[in-house]
């Protein structure tokens, strides 16, 4: 046999004996993990939501206060390499459902679930790829589309509203 031929076999060995070892990385039981975080936003300050899978739940509140509940489902070493982070530079709060810190090539989303409570003068751009949306806030819709819905909240007070999803269910509760 010669040898790139022999060379290619080994490694096809390797990856072969390899492959169930790295497939088993990733599996086992799925976790739960519970964050609750409050912030304060600013008068006409802006929530930003980026999620992939998940329930988001949007409630008014009547003071300044930024309400972040998110419960997140995956295995151990999926909720160690993505991260639920919330950030806040100046009137706007982003939070990033899945912050990766660890490169993944698969399996690199983890199922997030947010109960989200915004001043009465938030301004909403939430994106969600299959995540359900729901929101009982008063909302005037100004244009929607099968995947886009923009408005204002609270009867066209000082909150706009921006919601994009792929495949997620919106419900809007006026």
């Amino acid at each position: 046999m010669n040898r790139p031929v022999s060379t290619v076999l080994a490694v096809l060995f390797a990856l072969v004996i390899a492959a169930p070892a790295w497939a088993q990385r990733d599996r086992g039981p799925r976790e739960t993990e519970t964050i609750d975080r409050t912030l304060s936003l600013p008068a006409n300050g802006t929530v930003r939501l980026k999620t992939f899978s998940g329930r988001v739940r949007i409630t008014g509140g009547s003071s300044n206060q930024v309400v972040v509940k998110a419960v997140r489902r995956a295995t151990r070493d999926r909720l160690n390499d993505i991260k639920l982070e919330i950030t806040q530079s100046g009137n706007t709060i982003e939070i990033d459902a899945n912050h990766r810190v660890v490169e993944r090539r698969n399996d690199n989303v983890v199922e997030t679930d947010f109960e989200i409570q915004v001043p009465a003068s938030a301004r909403l751009d939430i994106k969600t790829f299959s995540g359900r949306f729901e929101s009982d806030l008063p909302v005037t819709l100004n244009s929607s589309s099968r995947r886009n819905f923009r408005g204002q909240l609270n009867g066209g007070g000082a909150g706009d509203f921006r919601l994009k999803t792929f495949s997620g269910d919106v419900t809007i509760r006026r």
